[in-house]
């Protein structure tokens, strides 16, 4: 069964991008997207309109990781999920002013995956809700 939510990964190596939108169509998302920086990731943005974005936390170009998500929020309310390969405190605390949905560390299992995706849906339907009220 295909899920109508449009995904965005921003990941600048092949390898990993590819294994996550394949992890991405076995759990039925059908609508992704990739991009390898900031600047395709924006050019995909506006063209493409995700709902959510799994952005790596380190890109290269010259919009970093915290910049694009915190515009994808800001613009576009697009779900932030980062993509670590380790913890890393600083990242973690800078990461904090874009309020983002959730972290995944690499290599990422099938099942946090779809439940941290389902999580942050979930709660990106709800300030839509709530926006909507206002």
């Amino acid at each position: 069964m295909a899920i109508d939510q449009k995904i965005l990964v921003v990941e600048q190596n092949s390898t990993a991008a590819e294994s996550l939108k394949k992890q991405l169509g076995h759990l039925g998302y059908s609508k992704v997207e990739w991009a390898v920086d900031g600047k395709s990731a924006l050019d995909l943005v506006r063209k493409y309109k995700p709902s959510l974005a799994l952005i790596d936390y380190f890109i290269a170009g010259q919009v970093d990781s915290i910049e694009l998500a915190d515009l994808l929020r800001r613009e576009y309310h697009t779900a932030i999920i980062f993509l670590m390969q380790t913890e890393n405190s600083d990242f973690l605390n800078r990461a904090q002013i874009v309020n983002p949905f959730g972290y995944l560390f690499k290599p990422v299992q099938n099942q946090v995956l779809e439940a941290v995706i389902h999580n942050a849906i979930g709660k990106l339907q709800l300030e839509q809700r709530l926006e909507e009220r206002e």
